[in-house]
């Protein structure tokens, strides 16, 4: 199956890029409301951007939400929650311009971007600024999608692998 060959769903980004399926979990409540980011070398994710989460992983309206949503405002920077290789950078169905990295034994995803920084085969950093928030695809206000995915292509619940923010 090719990108271009995806249907207009929440599926686009293990249908197309991962072709495997995604593995789903229950959803949690967590409203969780970073006040900053840490860029640290120790384990745990770095937060991919600045903001709330609006809208958690798991159920929502009877479909699997397979990510996050956190609201971005004026643009905000994106950051590569590890780092790995920009395996996908471009428009996909549904999630408008994203990015998919390759880590050691995961993948992220970063949709509904308003400006991509980074191209597909490049190496990026943890903490570095891949692209900036925005509505692209199918987006009513401007935000992060972001997804969390095992080696074995099963989307996670990313709030469970993200350093939690300073306090």
């Amino acid at each position: 199956m090719t990108i271009n060959s995806c249907s207009n769903s929440m599926l686009t980004f293990a249908s197309c890029i991962l072709l495997g399926a995604c593995a789903g979990g229950t959803a949690k409540k967590n409203r969780l409301k970073p006040k900053g980011l840490l860029f640290s070398t120790n384990s745990g994710l770095t937060w991919p951007t600045e903001g709330r989460v609006i809208s958690p992983y798991g159920y929502r309206s009877g479909r699997m939400h397979n990510g996050i949503d956190i609201k971005g405002t004026n643009r905000s920077s994106i950051y590569a929650v590890d780092k790995g290789k920009v395996v996908f950078a471009g428009s996909m169905s549904g999630y408008g311009l994203s990015i998919i990295l390759k880590h050691k034994d995961h993948f992220s995803l970063y949709a509904h971007c308003s400006e991509l920084k980074v191209g597909k085969n490049s190496y990026v950093r943890k903490g570095q600024t891949i692209a900036l928030t925005g509505s692209t695809g199918n987006a009513s206000t401007e935000h992060l999608h972001f997804e969390y995915l095992n080696a074995n292509k099963e989307a996670l619940n990313p709030l469970k692998y993200l350093r939690a923010p300073k306090p």
